[in-house]
């Protein structure tokens, strides 16, 4: 809908530091606070974060099952916005940028399609996404290493 009536909207709830938006009285907010989890697969090494979950909470379920992965430095930083705008922390020199660690997504274009992004589905926007990803679409789930 927003995008066939040109209708600006931003997602917000995904941590960060402000519980408004700039985008003006025109636009739409589309709340992730509700949306949020994460699922750790210790024999892969992978963990899959959805929608508005924090830096804190996914560090909690990693260090449960013995794995570390870089995050933000602050435990109100949403974890799909720090892979997706680059992922520096003071961890990088040890496990790289958060970026490098995307294996997929999953998205809502802004056609409103739900798509699948991974090395074999939509490569090219896999690596898009890989510093840029929140200017293609509203990722509601990110698998990393």
């Amino acid at each position: 809908m927003c995008f066939e009536e040109s209708i600006p909207f931003v997602a917000r709830r995904g941590g960060g530091h402000s519980e408004w938006s700039t985008i003006g009285k025109e636009g739409v907010i589309i709340d992730l606070g509700r949306c949020k989890g994460v699922e750790v697969d210790g024999a892969n090494r992978t963990a899959v974060l959805k929608g508005s979950i924090l830096s804190k909470k996914v560090d909690v379920a990693l260090a449960d099952t013995g794995l570390f992965i870089a995050l933000g430095n602050g435990n109100i930083v949403g974890a799909i916005p720090y892979f997706l705008n680059g992922g520096a922390s003071i961890t990088t020199s040890i496990t790289g940028f958060g970026t490098d660690q995307i294996l997929a997504a999953r998205l809502i274009t802004a056609s409103g399609e739900l798509i699948e992004v991974n090395q074999t589905h939509n490569a090219d926007l896999l690596w898009a996404l890989r510093g840029s990803g929140r200017f293609f679409g509203l990722v509601i789930e990110l698998t990393a290493i």
